[in-house]
């Protein structure tokens, strides 16, 4: 998987009660705000700055419309090759998220990668030298459990009418060995399913005009209706809110 370039906004301010972040990523807002609720003291990023995100770190997330704009950001997914082929060796796994304001060489290339049509990856790597230099690092990869593994596969065709029993013979499992395999990871089939659709939702709604209908046949519902009440239950609004 290459790292690639998308840009999401959302008319209204929106919480998100939880999202997983599947893989590591970089972002600069272009108009509004982010909020991230901490126990101590929130965390605000603002309009201008680069953030990061950790791979499979969890966050609840605000996200601020600007007075008569929409909330924009723009997103770098980074591939793990491309994070590997930075360092060979990481240091600890940040537990907290990275934003600043961009120095003149940051934003020049954060711009070059936005606008070219796919991100090099020298660029990128220049990008992951800057945040280094700035006190950022991600995390190298690691073996892949079983979650994961799974994850790669739905992701790929969300749309289809997936069963655990379909999934496991996809991975070379029989259906008890994977139920066993994610229970013991914590998760099951259902629930990750579940979280991958309504997160392929949210980011395919925030990151093109797309109908509601149409959101929900990409990610597997045959109903509008029984897909916005799941969406609504899993984030805390309707799809119809993020729509510009």
């Amino acid at each position: 998987m290459k790292s690639r370039v998308i840009r999401v906004s959302a008319r209204n301010t929106v919480t998100i009660r939880r999202i997983m972040m599947r893989q590591s990523m970089a972002g600069r807002i272009v108009s509004g705000s982010k909020i991230l609720p901490q126990p101590q003291r929130d965390i605000r990023i603002a309009a201008g700055e680069i953030f990061c995100f950790e791979r499979r770190s969890e966050w609840q997330i605000i996200q601020q419309a600007a007075l008569g704009k929409p909330y924009t950001a723009e997103l770098l997914l980074i591939s793990q090759s491309d994070i590997d082929a930075f360092a060979a060796q990481s240091p600890a796994p940040r537990t907290f998220p990275f934003h600043t304001r961009p120095d003149a060489a940051l934003a020049a290339v954060w711009q070059k990668l936005v606008q070219a049509a796919e991100p090099g990856r020298a660029d990128v790597l220049y990008l992951l030298a800057l945040l280094d230099a700035q006190g950022w690092r991600f995390s190298q990869g690691e073996t892949l459990t079983t979650a994961e593994k799974l994850e790669r596969l739905l992701a790929a065709q969300l749309h289809l009418p997936w069963t655990q029993t379909q999934a496991a013979a996809a991975l070379g499992l029989s259906t008890s060995t994977l139920k066993r395999r994610l229970l013991a990871e914590h998760t099951s089939f259902a629930v990750l399913l579940r979280q991958l659709r309504m997160e392929n939702a949210l980011f395919l709604l925030m990151g093109q005009p797309i109908s509601v209908g149409n959101a929900a046949t990409a990610c597997g519902y045959r109903s509008s209706g029984r897909f916005a009440a799941a969406f609504k239950q899993h984030f805390g609004f309707l799809p119809s809110e993020l729509q510009n």
